[in-house]
């Protein structure tokens, strides 16, 4: 570098900065909205094509297809082939069970009788009539008037009743005219309704004493009720025999012994007596016998020999089904009685 005159260096020369060129944005912009065109382009052309065909065969699978609709002129629509289905009726919502209200559940109960007794029963019959006297211990236990999913309101209330014909009385008269039709007279002796079930048994057995001595021909007494019965899941249960068709309640035989200390010498024939009439009955209807149970007490047994106590249907069966039952007990015990 030269110097001046006086011998100094010349000044430096100052650098310029160039700005960025102004149409830089510009590009930009313009590469954008050339970029939004190409989409919008592609887009319209999947839409087109996806009318022609399927919308696997659309842009992205499909992603923007739209449905094909095919118009039919209005005079070219075929009519509708007529069916032969019928329209289904709407269904009616199940009624929701009360507060309160205990459930019904049906059941077949197996029974537990022996095939032999150990100790005979003696079969006795009289030369006059009758010979069979059917009482109610509890005359005010009552059946359900028509099938029920629930029993609702007071349990207590809705087992017992003052209606005679939804009572065990008219399941009683139904077993003594079941007898009569099979060739064996029967009685039906009216117990004493009482609100209360202390001394139920007292009433029963005063009516039993009064008419053994009014009849000397009666040979068999039989006592009529019905039980209450409930699962482990607190449902009350309806007894059922088998599939019969109309249904049947079962039964079931009560004998009582003297294991409690008071005397009931014939007990044990009472109990073979019990088992001979579980075995036809089941031989008229399979799975209409649910089996004997044993009382400690005597259950007004001790008053005569060949005495039966028989549990029909319970409180959840209805008075038609616990009347069917009846009618077979009294076909089943008029076969043994006249064998």
């Amino acid at each position: 570098m030269k110097r001046d005159t006086n011998g100094r260096l010349p000044a430096p020369v100052e650098r310029v900065r160039l700005k960025n060129p102004i149409g830089r944005p510009l590009f930009r912009l313009f590469a954008f909205i050339v970029c939004l065109a190409v989409f919008v382009a592609v887009f319209a052309v999947s839409g087109i094509w996806s009318n022609r065909g399927t919308a696997e065969g659309t842009f992205f699978g499909g992603l923007f297809h739209r449905k094909r609709v095919t118009q039919i002129p209005e005079a070219d629509v075929p009519p509708a082939e007529p069916s032969d289905a019928t329209e289904e009726p709407p269904r009616e919502m199940p009624a929701k069970r009360p507060d309160g209200a205990v459930s019904v559940f049906t059941q077949t109960i197996s029974g537990n009788i022996r095939e032999q007794s150990e100790t005979p029963w003696r079969l006795e019959r009289s030369d006059g009539a009758p010979e069979v006297l059917i009482v109610c211990t509890y005359p005010q236990d009552a059946y359900l008037a028509e099938p029920a999913e629930w029993i609702d309101g007071s349990f207590g209330d809705a087992i017992v009743s003052q209606d005679g014909f939804r009572c065990v009385t008219a399941v009683g008269k139904a077993l003594r005219d079941a007898l009569a039709s099979n060739g064996v007279e029967a009685v039906y002796a009216e117990t004493e309704a009482s609100q209360t079930l202390r001394g139920a048994y007292a009433r029963s057995a005063a009516v039993i004493a009064e008419w053994l001595k009014r009849c000397p021909t009666v040979r068999y007494v039989v006592d009529v009720g019905r039980d209450v019965l409930f699962d482990g899941e607190g449902r009350c249960l309806r007894t059922a025999a088998g599939n019969a068709s109309p249904s049947i309640a079962q039964v079931s035989a009560v004998v009582g012994t003297d294991h409690g200390g008071v005397s009931c010498p014939a007990w044990e024939e009472n109990l073979a007596f019990a088992e001979a009439f579980g075995r036809e009955m089941e031989r008229e209807c399979p799975k209409s016998f649910r089996g004997v149970t044993l009382r400690t007490s005597p259950v007004n047994q001790q008053f005569a020999p060949r005495s039966l106590k028989l549990e029909i249907g319970s409180c959840a069966n209805t008075i038609e089904e616990a009347t069917r039952a009846a009618q077979l007990a009294g076909k089943a015990l008029a076969n043994i009685l006249t064998q």
